[in-house]
């Protein structure tokens, strides 16, 4: 399992490709995310698509939970946030649970950037 952040600075968005997340990865993603969090400028927007067909473990959830709060305080976009792509609709149940006050889901890369480039960043 693996996992990438990016920041994409003329978009003032950060990405993240994950093909699912063991504790480690988890561990691993909640030292970066803070990071590339300090890259972003007030009204940041974020994607996560998620390529993998396995299920995050509570553990993971628990350990992932903490960075929603990190990126509201980082200035996340109040009007278009974060959108995650999600190939099943359980990652749509757990990513809703988890994140459901500033994430939307989608089902392609290409709905997600289409709403979150009419933000106007």
């Amino acid at each position: 399992m693996s996992f990438t952040i990016d920041y994409v600075k003329n978009k003032n968005r950060i990405i993240v490709t994950s093909d699912g997340m063991d504790v480690e990865d988890a561990l691993a993603y909640a030292e970066q995310f803070p990071k590339v969090l300090k890259k972003t400028k007030r009204g940041f927007t974020g994607m996560t698509v998620i390529t993998g067909g396995l299920v995050f473990k509570q553990e993971v959830l628990a350990i992932l939970a903490p960075t929603s709060e990190d990126a509201v305080k980082a200035g996340i976009s109040t009007k278009h946030k974060w959108v995650y792509v999600a190939p099943t609709s359980f990652y749509k149940t757990q990513m809703h649970r988890m994140f459901k006050d500033i994430a939307n889901l989608y089902e392609s890369i290409e709905e997600a950037e289409t709403y979150l480039d009419s933000a106007g960043n």
